[in-house]
């Protein structure tokens, strides 16, 4: 298979605030401390147009890949479109993408849309960018762009985080060129289409199982095609849901908790799509890793599941 690079993660976020300012959790003071308790404390609120947002993402990894707009050649938006409107608005994510490309500078760029899968959006983005680089294309660019209209509560059901407003995006491409980069190595993912059937009001431990399941599905079948152990990697970059929540995770995939991302879980909550890119964004700033370090970027979805492997070069 052709290599293909994981290139300049970046994100731009909406204005932090504390997460006691949103309206169904000040109608909620219990609900508000079990958050609290699981060490959510801000999120990230969006006043302006997304496609603002999003620009600004997009921007930020263009610039430090060195790579022009007009390079860019595909844009897989990987996105759960909260505020799609009516359903006779059939154009919004039309719209929406138009006003991104435009914003961006990326005219040239041919639209693909990812949105069944949530929270695992953005692996799915990640595995058609790079069937794209191996059919021949040079960039594509993965984008997750998304912010909660205000007629929406932001709580992840059953009341077990909140959501952000952000875009992040990344470079997949044919070559290493600058910037921050890694080799992408592996991709698996697993499915449990019945999971849909089981509501996590009602019946919270079967989904909490279940989820747990399908995430170490995900994981072990990531490492049997890689013939590797949980020790092989440095670092495990997953969803910033909460903090019991990230353990879990850590425990589904055999990582010690002492390897799990969680800086932004106090400061961003949930953020869709995006949390894996922006933490992988964020450790690759802060820790410097050495070339060849390994990584698990591992998202959770509410039937979906997805575990990535990567390279630091």
């Amino acid at each position: 298979m052709t290599p293909t690079y994981l290139r300049a993660p970046a994100y731009a976020q909406g204005a932090q605030r504390p997460i006691d300012e949103i309206p169904a959790l000040r109608a909620d003071a219990d609900l508000l401390a079990t958050l609290q308790a699981v060490g959510l404390e801000s999120y990230a609120h969006l006043e302006g147009p997304l496609e603002r947002l999003a620009a600004q993402a997009i921007g930020e990894t263009l610039s430090r890949a060195a790579v022009a707009p007009e390079e860019v050649e595909v844009i897989v938006m990987a996105s759960t479109l909260y505020a799609m409107g009516s359903g006779h608005d059939t154009e919004y994510a039309s719209r929406l993408m138009q006003r991104i490309v435009q914003e961006a500078g990326l005219t040239r760029a041919m639209p693909c849309g990812i949105g069944f899968t949530q929270c695992v959006n953005i692996v799915s983005a990640i595995e058609v960018a790079r069937g794209l680089v191996c059919a021949g294309h040079r960039h594509v660019l993965v984008l997750t762009a998304d912010a909660m209209p205000p007629e929406h509560a932001r709580i992840v059901e059953p009341g077990i985080s909140v959501v952000s407003d952000v875009a992040s995006c990344l470079l997949v491409s044919a070559e290493r060129g600058q910037g921050p980069a890694l080799t992408l190595d592996t991709l698996r993912k697993a499915v449990d289409w019945q999971l849909l059937d089981v509501s996590p009001k009602d019946n919270f431990p079967e989904y909490l199982r279940r989820t747990v399941q399908g995430m170490k599905a995900a994981a072990i079948q990531l490492m049997e095609a890689e013939r590797s152990a949980p020790s092989d990697y440095a670092q495990l970059l997953t969803n910033t849901i909460n903090r019991s929540v990230v353990r879990i995770f850590s425990q589904a995939t055999g990582m010690p908790p002492d390897k799990v991302f969680k800086d932004n879980v106090a400061r961003l909550a949930h953020c869709d799509a995006a949390d894996i890119v922006i933490n992988l964004a964020d450790w690759l700033d802060g820790a410097d890793p050495a070339p060849g370090t390994r990584v698990m970027l591992a998202a959770n979805g509410p039937f979906i599941w997805g575990a990535v492997s990567a390279s630091v070069c």
